[in-house]
């Protein structure tokens, strides 16, 4: 579904200071940006929090958190988490040796029906609707071509005894319904190994890296068709988990800690403003807001170094804080 849900009601005023106008105004000196960080704890800096600052330099502590956002924002956007397998070229060629995968890997393993990854390991002939394949051994299909599943998904690749073997991608079926159009890499034994590409229906595209047959690590993901819409996740056997990004039309950004589904549905979720400090806060279902009050970005859990996925928190809404809803537009 597009992101127009938050253009209504999430409108401003373009002389409100508050928002995306002072954006342009946020840049510290290098050594006051390094201030901000104690070295009291060893795994990641200090936390930001504008409740440690006094009223009157309010200003100074949400310079410091939009400062911080913009800049791990912009560093993904570039460069996205190098050394993670996300950085894939599109002109790049799957490598075509023996892999060493786990052969006791579970064919039968539980997985959530929202995982982004391939579960057609061995394809047999009652599991075939049609195909342009001709040759078989043992029932099983053999050689290139494309096949036609029951349960709605087509496959595409070199098959040796009912397994792909080499690139190969699916579409369709379960991928569909979660909105992701295709995805393709290199399978050994008829599982998606290594390096992969996945394609949603919204036009998002992410270069990522697949175990056992799911995506698995940080990765970033832009849209084809243009640089606006951005996200960023961790995936842990296909399912986005822990605090995610993604950017709305408008340039506001929805986060938060994401469901067991991968989805953004909590009564913690926040969008953020251009201004990166004005938020809403609230209860989300999939992205779209049910019921939400205006605060500040107000801490900065985890700065996101170190491989880290950037995570901030609201403060709590002022009592009698005007309730926004989702409104659809005409």
């Amino acid at each position: 579904m597009p992101d127009t849900h938050f253009v209504k009601c999430f409108q401003y005023d373009s002389h409100d200071r508050r928002l995306s106008e002072k954006l342009n105004e946020i840049s510290l000196p290098e050594n006051e940006t390094q201030n901000i960080y104690g070295q009291q704890q060893k795994e990641y800096p200090k936390h930001i929090c504008s409740t440690q600052y006094r009223e009157d330099d309010l200003n100074k502590a949400n310079r410091d958190i939009a400062n911080c956002i913009k800049e791990w924002i912009k560093s993904k956007e570039e460069r996205g988490f190098e050394g993670c397998f996300n950085q894939i070229e599109d002109n790049c060629s799957f490598a075509e040796e023996e892999d060493t995968w786990d052969t006791s890997f579970d064919e039968g393993c539980s997985t959530s029906a929202h995982a982004i990854g391939d579960e057609h390991i061995l394809i047999q002939r009652e599991d075939i609707l049609e195909t342009d394949m001709a040759v078989w051994r043992d029932g099983l299909p053999c050689g290139k071509g494309t096949i036609s599943l029951t349960d709605g998904s087509e496959v595409w690749g070199t098959f040796r005894r009912g397994r792909r073997e080499g690139r190969g991608c699916t579409f369709g079926g379960r991928l569909e319904s979660i909105g992701v159009r295709s995805i393709s890499g290199f399978y050994s034994a008829g599982v998606l190994e290594g390096g992969g590409r996945v394609e949603w229906m919204d036009g998002r595209v992410l270069e990522g890296y697949f175990i056992n047959g799911y995506l698995e690590g940080l990765f970033t993901a832009k849209s084809k068709y243009s640089g606006k819409d951005f996200y960023v996740a961790e995936f842990q056997r296909g399912v986005a988990v822990g605090p995610c990004w993604r950017r709305q039309e408008g340039g506001g950004w929805l986060h938060g800690v994401v469901d067991k589904e991968g989805q953004f549905t909590g009564e913690d979720m926040l969008y953020i403003y251009p201004d990166l400090v004005t938020c809403l806060v609230g209860n989300f279902q999939n992205g779209v807001m049910l019921e939400a009050r205006e605060s500040m970005v107000d801490m900065i859990v985890n700065p996101g170094e170190k491989g880290e996925i950037l995570h901030v928190r609201a403060a709590a809404p002022g009592p009698g804080s005007h309730i926004f809803s989702y409104q659809p537009s005409d």
